[in-house]
């Protein structure tokens, strides 16, 4: 099971084998080989993959971020 899809920058997801899944991407090729129910975030600084059911934890990452002044990247 092969797909390819392409974003408005010129990126793209490419995946074999993977379903489920929210990736969002801008000017990155995003390549997945066999994984399921992930968010793939690519924000052209920082990449965030996280399984969805621990989608809830990411509030928890994003306080990490702010407590080491790495507020860039939110």
């Amino acid at each position: 099971n092969a797909a390819i899809s392409y974003g408005s920058n010129g990126g793209g997801h490419i995946s074999l084998d993977s379903k489920n899944n929210l990736i969002q991407f801008d000017d990155q090729l995003i390549a997945t080989v066999g994984v399921e129910n992930l968010i793939i975030v690519d924000t052209g600084d920082a990449v965030l993959i996280c399984s969805k059911d621990k989608a809830e934890e990411v509030k928890g990452l994003v306080k990490l971020l702010k407590e080491k002044k790495l507020t860039h990247y939110v």
